[in-house]
C-alpha cells in the first residue's frame, strides 16, 4: 500500500504530468469540437443578428428591414465580440474556434491562478484530472452563446487580481474587464461589490482604499454609455436590457408546474418534465390552463399599445422564428411590469410550492437535468450518452457540497485564499435562482469549482496523509 500511494503521489507530483494532462484535454476538446460543430445553440439567430445589426450601424436583429426598433433584449457584450469576428469573415467556424482557443485559454489561466493561490503541482494535475471527464463545458465551446467566453473572462479577471504590482492601471483594467463582463452577463453586476467588501473584511490593514474604489469607479462608469443609449431610444434610463427579466422571472414560477410543455407566447420556451417532478402530472392540464389564460389577459391589456411597425415586425417574425418580435418601448417596459406583478402574486399565494421549487432549482443549476422524454424511448446507448453529463455534473456537485466546507473548516489557512472563488460560486447559483432554471446559467464558475474540488481532494489526498505520516 505505501508504494502504491508513493507511486501514486509520484504521478501527481510530476511537472511532466501537468504537460501530458493538458494536451489529453486538447485533444478531448478537439474530438468534441468536431462532433458538436454544427450545434449552435437555440439563441444563435438573435446574436448573430444583432452582430450583423452593429456592422450595418444599428443594434437590431431586425436592421434589414425598412423600419425596426433598437434592440429591447439583449445587452450589447458578446454582440459586439461576434461584430469583431464578423467584421473580417461571416464563418461561424471561426467564432468556434476562437472560443475553442479561449476555453483553452481558460486552462491555462486555472493553472497560473493555482498556481500563485497554493503554488502545488499536485492541485494543478488533479484538476486537469477532474477537469477531462467534465464534457458539459467543453460542450459549448461550438454554441453561439457566451459561456466559455464569460468563463475566460472571469479567470483573467482573476489572474490579474492576483498580480503583485499595484499600478492604477491594474485596477483601472480590472474595473473595463468586469464592465466588459456584465455587458455580457448582466447578472455580474454585483460582483465587483462583493468583491469589495471581501477584500476589505481578509485584507483590512493592507486594503487599498481609493485603488480598490477605482476599479468600481471605472466598473460603474462602463455601464453609463448603454445606461444613457437605452434613455435616448426607450426613454428609461436602464443599464440592462429593457426586457428580458420580467419574462425569465414569469417563467421560473410556471415552468415547473408546465412539465413537457412547449409555451406558445413569448419566446416559445420548453418546459422539461424534471428528473424529481414538482406537480403530479394530472395537475398539468389545469396548469396549462391557467397559465395561457393569465398571458392572454396579460396581451389583451397590452393590445391597444401596438401599433402598425409592431404589426409589420410580429408578421417578419413567422418567417423569422428564431428572431424575438422586438415591439415598442411603451409595450415591452409595460408588459416587464404586469409579468413581475403576476410573478410577485403567485409567490404570495403559493409560497409552499416555489420555495420547494427553488430549492429544488438551488441544485438543479449545477446539474445538467435528463431529458425524460427522449430518455424513456432511448435504446441503452443513447440512454448511456444522455445519462453521462447528468452523472458527471451530480457527482461533482455532491463531492463539491461535501469537500468545500469540509476544507474551509478543516483548513481554513490553505482554503482563506480560494473565499473570492467560492463568493463567486454562491453568487452565480443564488442570482439565478428567481429565474428560470438553467444549469448553464453557471457553466462561467464552474472551473472555479473544479479548482475548489481539486484543492480539496489535494488537502484530503495528500496533505490529510503527510500530517498522519508524521505523526
Amino acid at each position: 500500500m505505501a508504494i502504491f500511494f508513493k507511486n501514486f503521489k509520484k504521478f501527481f507530483q510530476g511537472r511532466q504530468t501537468t504537460q501530458v494532462l493538458f494536451f489529453v484535454n486538447v485533444f478531448v476538446s478537439a474530438v468534441l469540437f468536431y462532433l458538436f460543430k454544427d450545434q449552435y445553440g437555440g439563441d444563435s439567430a438573435t446574436y448573430l443578428g444583432l452582430a450583423d445589426g452593429i456592422l450595418h450601424g444599428e443594434y437590431s436583429y431586425w436592421y434589414f428591414l425598412n423600419e425596426s426598433y433598437p434592440d429591447t433584449f439583449r445587452n450589447p457584450g458578446y454582440p459586439l465580440f461576434l461584430a469583431a469576428i464578423r467584421f473580417f469573415t461571416s464563418s461561424v467556424l471561426v467564432i468556434q474556434i476562437i472560443q475553442w482557443l479561449l476555453y483553452l485559454f481558460s486552462i491555462r489561466l486555472v493553472l497560473v491562478l493555482l498556481e500563485k493561490l497554493v503554488g502545488r503541482v499536485e492541485v494543478k494535475n488533479i484538476f486537469l484530472l477532474v477537469l477531462l471527464p467534465s464534457l458539459y463545458i467543453t460542450m459549448y465551446v461550438t454554441m453561439i452563446f457566451p459561456e466559455i467566453l464569460v468563463t475566460c473572462l472571469i479567470l483573467l479577471s482573476l489572474v490579474v487580481d492576483l498580480k503583485q504590482r499595484n499600478s492604477v492601471w491594474k485596477f483601472v483594467f480590472l474595473g473595463v474587464l468586469y464592465g466588459f463582463i456584465f455587458q455580457i452577463r448582466p447578472a455580474f453586476l454585483f460582483v465587483p461589490f462583493i468583491f469589495f467588501v471581501a477584500k476589505w473584511f481578509l485584507q483590512r490593514r493592507s486594503f487599498m482604499w481609493w485603488k480598490q474604489s477605482v476599479v468600481l469607479i471605472v466598473f460603474v462608469l462602463s455601464m453609463l454609455p448603454y445606461g444613457y443609449w437605452n434613455q435616448r431610444h426607450h426613454g428609461v434610463f436602464k443599464v440592462t436590457s429593457i426586457e428580458g427579466g420580467g419574462g425569465v422571472f414569469h417563467l421560473g414560477y410556471w415552468s415547473f408546474k408546465l412539465p413537457d410543455y412547449y409555451v406558445t407566447h413569448y419566446w416559445n420556451n420548453y418546459c422539461a418534465e424534471e428528473m424529481l417532478p414538482m406537480i403530479a402530472m394530472s395537475e398539468k392540464e389545469n396548469n396549462v390552463k391557467l397559465f395561457n389564460e393569465e398571458w392572454i389577459a396579460i396581451e389583451n391589456q397590452l393590445s391597444p399599445l401596438l401599433n402598425a411597425k409592431d404589426s409589420a415586425i410580429l408578421f417578419q417574425h413567422q418567417s423569422y422564428p428564431g428572431l424575438f418580435p422586438t415591439l415598442n418601448s411603451e409595450y415591452t417596459l409595460c408588459r416587464e411590469e404586469l409579468l413581475k406583478s403576476a410573478t410577485i402574486e403567485h409567490i404570495k399565494s403559493d409560497f409552499p410550492f416555489y420555495l420547494k421549487a427553488k430549492l429544488y432549482g438551488a441544485c438543479r443549476l449545477w446539474v445538467t437535468g435528463i431529458p425524460m422524454k427522449e430518455f424513456r424511448s432511448a435504446g441503452f446507448m443513447k440512454k448511456l450518452i444522455l445519462l453521462y453529463p447528468f452523472l458527471i455534473t451530480v457527482s461533482t456537485f455532491l463531492v463539491a457540497l461535501i469537500l468545500i466546507p469540509w476544507s474551509f473548516r478543516k483548513y481554513k489557512k490553505e482554503m482563506i485564499v480560494f473565499t473570492p472563488i467560492l463568493l463567486l460560486m454562491l453568487y452565480f447559483g443564488s442570482i439565478h435562482l428567481p429565474f428560470t432554471i438553467q444549469s448553464r446559467y453557471t457553466i462561467p464558475v464552474r472551473m472555479e469549482l473544479l479548482m475548489c474540488v481539486s484543492m480539496g481532494l489535494y488537502l484530503l489526498v495528500f496533505k490529510r496523509r503527510t500530517i498522519e505520516s508524521a505523526s
